[in-house]
C-alpha cells in the first residue's frame, strides 16, 4: 500500500502544481476581474454538476461490488456496466437541461453584478455544459481502475486536464476568451477517453443492459441516495458561498479560489489519494465485518496525514504572505490583489487536517454502509455553515466567507470523530493523540527555522528563493525528528516502504 500511496501521491502533487499554474497564469493575464471571476467559478461547475448527478452512486459502487464479487466475478462486472449506463443516462439528461438553459442555470448559481460577467458566464456555461457527463465517466473509470488496484492513471488524468487548459488561456489571451471554455471542455472530453481506454484495458465492457429494478443496482441506490443528499447539502453550502462571493464583488471569488486551490491540494495529495487506495481495502474489510481491522486503519491514516499535513498547516501560516507573493505576485495580479489572497489563504490554513479529517471518516462512514450518520452531520454543519457565511460576509467580506468555512469544517470533523466513536466504539484515540503531540512539538521546532530562516535570508535572496530555501530547511528539522519519534503508525509506513515487493500498477 505505501509504495504506490506514496506513488499517487507524487502524481498528485504534480498535478496540483500544474493546477497552481493553470490559477496562476489566469490571474497573471486576467487580473482579478471579470474573466477571471467567471472562469475560475465556471471551470469548477461541471465538478459541481458532476458530484449532484453521480459521485454518490460512484462510491456506493465499491462496496457493492467487492460484496459481489466474493461470489461471482461476472455478475460483479455485469452489475458494473448496468451501472455505468444509468450513470451515463442521468449525466446526459442533466448536461443537457444545462446546454438548454444555460442563463438560468447562471442565475440560479450565481450572483454576478454586471450585464458583461453574466452574459460571459453564460456563453461559457453553454459550452462547458456536457463537462460533468465527461467527468463522470472518468470517475466512474477511475473507480473501477481502483477496484483492480490500479492507481496511478486516475491520479495522473488532471494533469492531462490542466495542460490543455493552460494552453488554452494563453491562446485565448491572445485571440478570443472562448477559447477559455472550449479548453476546459476538451480537457474534461480527453480525460474521460483516456480512462475509458484503461477501464477496458483492465476488462471493462459496455454491455447493452439498463435495469434498475436488479437488487444490486436497488440495494446501491438505497446506499446512495443518504450520500446523494449528502452531497446535494453540501453542493448547497458551496453554492451559496459562491452566490455570496459573487455579489460581494468582482475580485473576492478570484482571492477566495486562488488561496482555497492549496487547501485543496493538500486535501488532495494527504487524503484523497491516500484514501483513494485505501477505500478498496476499507471496503473489502468491512464486506467481510472486520470492524478491528477498519479501526487500525482510521488509526493508522489519522497519524500519517498528521505526520504531513500539520507541518504544512504551521508553515502556510508562517510563509502565508510570502508563499502568494511567490505563486501570485505577476503580471495583471498587483500587490493589493496578493495581499488580500493571503489574507484568505492563512485563515485557509486551519482547514488542512479537517479537511484530511472529514474525508477519512466519510470513506470509512460509507466502507461501512452507514450512509444516514454522516448526513445528519452534513444538515448540521450547513446550518452552521450558512448563518455563519451570512453574518461574517456581511462584516468581513471574502475574510468572512472563508472564517465561516474554518469554523464550520472544523466544527464538522470534531462531531465526526465523535459520532464515530458513539457507533462503533474507540479506535485508540489516545494512542492517536500522543503521536499527534509529538509531531506538534517537531513542527513547533521547523516552525521557529522557517520563520529565523525567512527573516535572515529575506534581505539578501528576495522572496521567492528565500521562501523555498525556508521549506527546504524545514524539512531537513522536521523529517529526521519524526523519523526517530518512535510513532508506530508512522514506522509502519516506513517499514512497508523498505519491504514492500509490490510493484506500482497502471
Amino acid at each position: 500500500m505505501s509504495k504506490i500511496s506514496l506513488a499517487v501521491m507524487l502524481l498528485t502533487v504534480i498535478s496540483k502544481i500544474f493546477g497552481f499554474l493553470r490559477i496562476s497564469i489566469v490571474n497573471a493575464l486576467f487580473g482579478s476581474g471579470p474573466v477571471s471571476n467567471v472562469f475560475t467559478n465556471i471551470f469548477e461547475f461541471p465538478t459541481t454538476l458532476m458530484s449532484l448527478v453521480a459521485i454518490s452512486i460512484i462510491l456506493s459502487m465499491i462496496p457493492t461490488y467487492s460484496s459481489i464479487e466474493k461470489n461471482s466475478q461476472r455478475r460483479a462486472e455485469l452489475y458494473l456496466s448496468n451501472l455505468f449506463n444509468i450513470v451515463v443516462v442521468f449525466s446526459f439528461i442533466i448536461s443537457m437541461l444545462v446546454f438548454i438553459f444555460p442563463s438560468l442555470t447562471v442565475q440560479i448559481f450565481y450572483d454576478y453584478q454586471s450585464a458583461y460577467e453574466i452574459e460571459l458566464a453564460t456563453q461559457f456555461m453553454r459550452i462547458i455544459a456536457f463537462g460533468s457527463l465527461c467527468l463522470s465517466i472518468t470517475n466512474m473509470m477511475n473507480g473501477y481502475l481502483n477496484l483492480k488496484d490500479s492507481f496511478i492513471i486516475p491520479a495522473s488524468l488532471s494533469v492531462i486536464l490542466n495542460l490543455v487548459v493552460i494552453s488554452s488561456v494563453y491562446l485565448a489571451h491572445e485571440t478570443n476568451l472562448l477559447v477559455l471554455p472550449y479548453g476546459v471542455m476538451i480537457g474534461f472530453l480527453i480525460e474521460a477517453l483516456v480512462a475509458f481506454y484503461f477501464g477496458a484495458k483492465k476488462g471493462f465492457r459496455i454491455r447493452n443492459v439498463l435495469r434498475f429494478n436488479i437488487p444490486a443496482v436497488k440495494s446501491t441506490f438505497r446506499m446512495s441516495f443518504p450520500m446523494m443528499l449528502n452531497t446535494w447539502i453540501s453542493q448547497l453550502g458551496i453554492s451559496v458561498r459562491r452566490y455570496l462571493g459573487t455579489g460581494i464583488g468582482t475580485s473576492a471569488m478570484v482571492y477566495y479560489n486562488s488561496a482555497l486551490i492549496i487547501s485543496s491540494s493538500v486535501q488532495g495529495i494527504f487524503a484523497t489519494s491516500i484514501l483513494n487506495v485505501m477505500y478498496p481495502t476499507l471496503s473489502r474489510q468491512a464486506a467481510h465485518h472486520n470492524i478491528a481491522g477498519v479501526k487500525k486503519t482510521v488509526r493508522d491514516l489519522m497519524v500519517v496525514m498528521g505526520v504531513f499535513v500539520i507541518p504544512i498547516t504551521v508553515g502556510g501560516i508562517i510563509l502565508s504572505k510570502p508563499l502568494m507573493t511567490m505563486l501570485y505576485y505577476r503580471g495583471a495580479f498587483n500587490l493589493s490583489d496578493v495581499n488580500q489572497t493571503a489574507q484568505v489563504f492563512l485563515i485557509s490554513c486551519l482547514t488542512f487536517f479537517p479537511l484530511c479529517i472529514v474525508d477519512l471518516f466519510l470513506q470509512v462512514f460509507y466502507s461501512l454502509k452507514n450512509t444516514k450518520l454522516p448526513l445528519r452531520i452534513e444538515v448540521v454543519n450547513l446550518i452552521v455553515l450558512i448563518t455563519l457565511m451570512f453574518i461574517l460576509s456581511h462584516f468581513y467580506q471574502v475574510v468572512g466567507l472563508v472564517s465561516a468555512y474554518t469554523i464550520s469544517l472544523i466544527l464538522k470533523s470534531i462531531l465526526m470523530l465523535i459520532v464515530f466513536i458513539a457507533r462503533y466504539g474507540g479506535f485508540g484515540l489516545k494512542l492517536v493523540l500522543t503521536d499527534l503531540i509529538k509531531i506538534t512539538l517537531a513542527t513547533l521546532l521547523m516552525a521557529g527555522v522557517t520563520y529565523l530562516s525567512y527573516m535572515g535570508m529575506i534581505s539578501y535572496l528576495g522572496n521567492s528563493l528565500s521562501t523555498l530555501l525556508s521549506i527546504v530547511l524545514s524539512m531537513i528539522v522536521y523529517l529526521p525528528i519524526i523519523f526517530f519519534s518512535k510513532i508506530e503508525s508512522v514506522d509502519t509506513f516506513v517499514a512497508s516502504l523498505r519491504q514492500s515487493k509490490n510493484n506500482v500498477v497502471l
